[in-house]
């Protein structure tokens, strides 16, 4: 059979446990514990022992509650949770994420360009950039170089260059190698 729950002591310490269960009570020595520990406790609550303090008492502490609250000093919030702080750092973040998003480029999207041949291959990233830079350089007049309608930074040709293909490498070196040699140059 299964042991009382805590319904069931208050129920056999008020006298109302069912004769069934109380057999168990009877046959458990850990349930018959447990009934011993909650009726004296039960007994101890309902024994108002406790004598009311004077009429004076509740007076006095009220002056004392109030002596205590008015000398003591709340205490200091650490610095790094003042609302002043919180403020600062808010605005750092802001300006530090703004200047962030001002230096970031957003990819234009490019048409890939015209196939040549007669097979229908997808381009690379790399073709239609090249495509891309063949088709707008060919729209540039021949100028001032600090006149340019668009500027690029060395390190960007640096890395262009690298990711050239060596086909591609080839027809750069030679294209330059016929820019070097025309008059003028």
């Amino acid at each position: 059979m299964k042991h009382f729950s805590a319904a069931e002591f208050v129920d056999e310490v008020e006298g109302r446990l069912p004769d069934a269960r109380r057999a168990h009570l009877d046959a458990c020595r850990t349930c018959a514990a447990r009934a011993v520990v909650v009726r004296e406790t039960l007994h101890d609550v309902r024994a108002p022992d406790v004598p009311e303090p004077s009429p004076l008492f509740w007076d006095h502490f009220s002056l004392r509650v109030r002596d205590a609250v008015r000398h003591t000093r709340p205490d200091p919030v650490p610095w790094w949770r003042h609302p002043a702080w919180a403020v600062a750092c808010s605005v750092v973040l802001v300006a530090a994420v703004l200047i962030g998003i001002r230096d970031v480029r957003l990819p234009t999207p490019v048409a890939p360009a015209p196939s040549t041949s007669g097979s229908a291959a997808p381009a690379s990233v790399d073709d239609l950039a090249w495509s891309l830079l063949t088709e707008v350089a060919s729209t540039v007049e021949q100028q001032d170089p600090q006149a340019a309608p668009f500027a690029v930074r060395p390190s960007e040709v640096d890395r262009a260059v690298v990711s050239l293909s060596p086909a591609e490498r080839q027809e750069l070196r030679r294209l330059l190698q016929d820019e070097l040699k025309r008059p003028g140059n």
